[in-house]
């Protein structure tokens, strides 16, 4: 018998119990004698199972599919650090709106607006806790509550010498939030660059395995505004990487990049990369979301 069946047929030998107070039985179910007190109490018992065997047997979906799933916001899961792959426009593309600047017209780039999934970034989290995925059009870091540490979502492919850029925001009502990008990451070592726009603040760190360094200590640019629109604030990032130099340059959206600093280190020779953002200290809306327009990535 199928599950409402069986609901149904338990429901009616419960009620006929309570009516005729036990001693019957039938081919599957046998029901002793019972006193008066407990039939009263089977009587709502059998006429619920029975209401609930018919609904059942009606709209299935109405009770099985009454609780809204928890599952991530990109309901779609991708292969893990798979590559970027869409193809990088011959000209600039016109913004969808007014924060969106241009992707850099490079022939030599991989350019991913986020508008498909066709470019194959990793996506995972859940509505607890924080979610990595793509989102209308763009790709989202999210975060429920507070707390430390960062997700990132990494390329396929492994780099060596690069040039990368992306174009971020975070929303202004957020303590500690952040954007920016995961460098030569493998085997639990990667370079981190993050901004915070509202502070207008950034750094630039390693992390060999657990072992952590600022290679640019957190650090101050009051020359660098961020553009601020329906409550949300946006910044351009780039970063040049050739050997062991590493170029780190920011702008609001539609201006000109401004270079902030040069520095060196060996650490790391090649790796994956992508978009990454830190936890919020702080959140007054939940979800806080680091959402990213677009990323390229090519020869410097």
């Amino acid at each position: 018998m199928d599950i409402p069946t069986i609901i149904v047929v338990l429901g009616s030998a419960l009620l006929l119990a309570a009516i005729f107070g036990g001693g019957i039985t039938f081919k599957e179910v046998n029901i002793p004698t019972i006193s008066n007190k407990l039939r009263i109490i089977l009587v709502p018992i059998g006429t619920a199972f029975i209401v609930l065997g018919v609904i059942l047997w009606i709209n299935p979906a109405a009770v099985f599919n009454a609780t809204p799933k928890t599952s991530a916001t990109p309901a779609e899961v991708v292969p893990s650090q798979s590559a970027v792959v869409v193809a990088p426009p011959t000209v600039d593309f016109a913004p969808a709106d007014a924060t969106q600047t241009a992707i850099p017209a490079k022939t030599t780039a991989a350019c991913d607006e986020f508008d498909t999934h066709a470019g194959g970034w990793s996506v995972f989290g859940d509505r607890e806790n924080g979610e990595v995925g793509y989102a209308g059009g763009k790709f989202r870091i999210a975060y429920y509550s507070p707390g430390q540490g960062f997700n990132s979502s990494w390329s396929r492919d492994e780099y060596t010498d690069f040039t990368v850029e992306t174009l971020f925001s975070v929303p202004a009502d957020a303590t500690g939030a952040g954007g920016g990008l995961t460098l030569r990451a493998k085997d639990k070592q990667w370079y981190l660059l993050w901004f915070y726009p509202a502070s207008k603040t950034y750094v630039f760190s390693k992390d060999l395995g657990g072992r952590s360094e600022n290679l640019v200590p957190l650090t101050r640019v009051d020359s660098l505004t961020p553009k601020s629109e329906a409550g949300r604030l946006y910044l351009q990032v780039k970063v040049v990487a050739v050997g062991n130099q590493f170029e780190i340059f920011a702008a609001a959206p539609g201006e000109n990049y401004q270079h902030l600093a040069t520095l060196s280190d060996a650490s790391l020779s090649s790796g994956y990369l992508g978009p990454t953002a830190p936890h919020p200290t702080e959140i007054t809306t939940s979800p806080a979301e680091t959402l990213f327009e677009w990323i390229c990535i090519s020869k410097p």
